[in-house]
């Protein structure tokens, strides 16, 4: 009997250590605040068909980390660069018109659970103005201030998030098959296009080649994005433009979104000139499989825990 109870107050002893050391743990791994992930992306504005100087709702989505149990949501999101323009913002799915839907709510869990945290999915709306753009092509917007709906309050270094007009130039390509697939959060693309008029390639350029030039695998008919300056194609020929994300990422990468729409510029026998968009080069941190070691060694390099 004396035996039995001595084993009993052991286990109990056992018990109670590992919930402190458990409580421990968790305590360690909290967050002091909301972690947003870097987002170097690159959006199109179009036009109102129906006013070339108006600009209709533009789209995209920002996303953070925080503790599992913070019932506080983004309200609303303003950026320091542009304060003049006006932003929607919610956590909340929108009706189906938005491109975006990727929160994954599970027992009452606000966002995507992974261990102690959840991923959140914030859905923004640059919403339609005139003179989005002032004299500039390029709205870039990266230092943004994001409201809570428990009243507080954080300013966020995003990453760089680009729009531009999007063109609709005349061009001597026809598009003449288009392929991707995903895997990992990365899109595998392929274009091929016919060409209808003697060109000559000149330059790739995307104002995200810095951020991105490590990470992706660019070609056109196998050459290197930095390499095709001056190639020519006749009449008929066929241009192939293949393009992926690494399949192996350092732990930020892994963690940060990107899509990037170089623009390959080339001109015909009499010297004009035509540029081309290349879309579906982009890695996005929605879906990816969850996994704790991983997130908690990202939190580390970013030195929030």
């Amino acid at each position: 009997m004396e035996l039995n109870f001595k084993i009993f107050k052991i286990c109990i002893t056992c018990i109670i250590f590992t919930a402190f050391i458990c409580l421990g743990f968790i305590f360690c791994l909290r967050l002091d605040e909301p972690v947003f992930l870097k987002t170097y992306c690159e959006y199109e504005v179009q036009e109102d068909v129906n006013d070339e100087n108006h600009y209709e709702d533009t789209q995209f989505i920002i996303r953070y980390i925080t503790n599992i149990d913070d019932k506080a949501k983004v309200t609303n999101v303003t950026f320091l660069e542009a304060p003049e323009l006006d932003f929607w913002a919610s956590e909340d799915k929108p009706n189906s018109s938005f491109v975006f839907s990727y929160n994954n709510n599970e027992n009452n869990v606000i966002g995507e659970r992974c261990g102690t945290y959840s991923i959140r999915t914030v859905y923004v709306n640059l919403l339609s103005r005139e003179d989005i753009f002032n004299d500039n092509s390029i709205l870039e917007l990266n230092n943004a201030e994001v409201m809570f709906s428990d009243g507080t309050s954080m300013n966020v270094q995003l990453g760089r998030l680009l729009f531009s007009k999007k063109t609709n130039s005349t061009q001597l390509l026809t598009n003449d098959y288009s392929g991707s697939t995903s895997s990992e959060g990365s899109h595998i693309s392929e274009e091929k296009y016919i060409v209808e008029k003697n060109l000559k390639l000149l330059s790739v350029n995307s104002p995200l080649f810095k951020e991105t030039n490590e990470l992706i695998e660019l070609t056109i008919d196998g050459n290197k994005f930095d390499k095709v300056n001056n190639i020519q194609y006749e009449k008929f020929d066929t241009i192939d433009v293949k393009s992926r994300f690494k399949d192996k990422l350092d732990t930020m990468s892994y963690y940060t979104m990107y899509d990037i729409k170089p623009v390959i510029a080339y001109e015909d026998d009499f010297g004009n000139t035509y540029e081309l968009r290349i879309y579906n080069i982009e890695r996005n941190t929605y879906n990816l499989e969850c996994d704790f070691i991983k997130l908690i060694k990202y939190l580390k390099e970013r030195g929030s825990i």
